[in-house]
């Protein structure tokens, strides 16, 4: 008995990955850790790298586990990125190919520039100096105008001044965690 046969009398049908509903390719990715979502699902196909910038897979980041979960193994494949011709999410691959590191920093920019406005958790960083606030970062932060719930612990750069234009641009933040920072005194945040 060939296979052929077989796939007839069961009813099988042989579908093609490329033939699945969006929707199911969605829902797979929502299982998958976002560094792999950046680095390695946007390089399989077009319809993958459309699908992974989707809104619904970025409701809730956390820089931290993004940046753990991010390896120089994930870029073994392509080692012929082109700096000046990619994307913003292609020069972070090649700064990490080459740098063999990224910072949350590094990785908050080209990620947050395409998915901002969709994020309604974010966590920064739990680790003292691994992000920086500087006005490019600033500039997309105050982009996540849906922003619920912003965990800032340990971002030596968030002063009173920063809190207020953080709020101003975030009107429905809820949660606001502002472990060691330095720059704002819980005096000051109470009564500001």
């Amino acid at each position: 008995m060939n296979v052929s046969s077989v796939r007839k009398k069961d009813n099988v049908v042989n579908t093609s990955w490329k033939n699945l509903p969006v929707e199911i390719w969605l829902e797979i990715f929502k299982y998958l850790p976002k560094s792999t979502i950046v680095f390695i699902v946007r390089h399989v196909c077009k319809m993958f790298k459309a699908l992974s910038m989707d809104l619904d897979l970025w409701h809730t980041v956390d820089m931290n586990n993004l940046k753990e979960t991010t390896h120089v193994d994930y870029l073994s494949l392509d080692t012929t990125l082109d700096y000046e011709r990619g994307d913003d999410i292609d020069k972070l691959a090649w700064k990490l190919l080459n740098e063999k590191h990224l910072s949350n920093t590094d990785l908050f920019c080209p990620i947050f520039g395409c998915i901002g406005t969709t994020v309604l958790e974010l966590s920064f960083s739990r680790y003292v100096g691994d992000f920086v606030l500087g006005e490019k970062e600033k500039l997309t932060l105050y982009q996540c105008s849906h922003l619920k719930y912003l965990d800032a612990g340990f971002c030596e750069s968030i002063s009173p001044s920063v809190l207020e234009d953080i709020c101003a641009s975030c009107s429905n933040l809820q949660v606001l965690i502002l472990d060691s920072c330095r720059l704002v005194k819980v005096k000051q945040l109470l009564l500001g």
